[in-house]
Formats: C-alpha cells, structure tokens, sequence
C-alpha cells in the first residue's frame, strides 16, 4: 500500500534535486554536475547543470524558500549571458520534466515579453519563476520592476 504523499513544502531540497537529477537521468540527460563540497567554489552558483544536446543551469530550492542575493547574481548573469536558467520548485514538477524532455534550446530571453506565446507553457512557467524571483516582472515589460507581480514568489 501506498502512503500518503508528502506536503510540497515538506520537501527538503537536497530530495527535491535528486528527483530533479533522477528525471534528467530518465529523460536522456548525459551530464548532470553538482558541486558536493562548496566551499572553496564561488557563492551562490547553481546547484545543477544538465547536460544533452543543450546545456541547462538549475537551482532547486523548497517551496517557500527564496534565493540568495549570490545565486541571484549567477542566475542572472548566466540568464543574460544566454544560458538557459531556471530556479525549480517542487510545484514545478511538470513544467520540469516537459523542459528537459524538449530537444530544443531555449534561452529565458526568448521566453519572457512578446515570445512568450511561441514557446511551450512549460518554458514559460519556469521562465516567469525565475524572472519574479530575479527581481523582474515578466508579464509587463522585460527588466521593469512592477509592484502588482514582483515579489509574488513565496
């Protein structure tokens, strides 16, 4: 017999990651790099870069916990360098597992604003996670700070 679930804010993160890794694993993912030992590493990078036909940073984290101002720095520098990036949260599980199936590379830049519509929802979701989270309103206009959508991650 099967249990009950876990509550999504239960999940720890370091469960969550390897469910992520897992996933990634499943889906054909080559690579997947964690750095165990951080620290002598620099603060605040992402927890996990994926590895395929396209090269995927991750930060996972629980569902009520927000980023550092160090890894809003990675994410946002790799994210405007044109690196596809995503903070992940259990919530996000389907948007995920549709991301990492895609055989197609996405930077967030070509997701958030106007192309928003050309990109799967999956894209989008996740896209929008990281934006709100960076600081950034991704439903009115790219880089404008907006007081009814930022700081609507909990």
């Amino acid at each position: 017999m099967i249990g009950p679930a876990t509550p999504l804010e239960d999940i720890l993160e370091k469960d969550w990651q390897r469910q992520v890794v897992d996933l990634a694993a499943q889906l054909g993912w080559r690579r997947a790099y964690h750095t165990h030992d951080s620290r002598r590493s620099s603060s605040g990078f992402p927890d996990l870069v994926l590895v395929r036909d396209r090269v995927v940073f991750i930060e996972c984290k629980r569902e009520k916990t927000r980023a550092t101002e160090a890894q809003r720095d990675w994410l946002g520098a790799l994210r405007d360098a044109g690196a596809e990036v995503y903070i992940v949260r259990p919530r996000n599980l389907q948007a995920v597992a549709n991301v990492l199936a895609a055989r197609v590379p996405v930077t967030a830049t070509s997701i958030v604003g106007a192309l928003a519509v050309q990109v799967p929802a999956a894209f989008t979701e996740l896209a929008a996670e990281l934006e709100l989270e960076l600081g950034r309103c991704p439903y009115c206009a790219p880089d404008e700070l907006c007081s009814r959508h930022v700081g609507t991650v909990s």
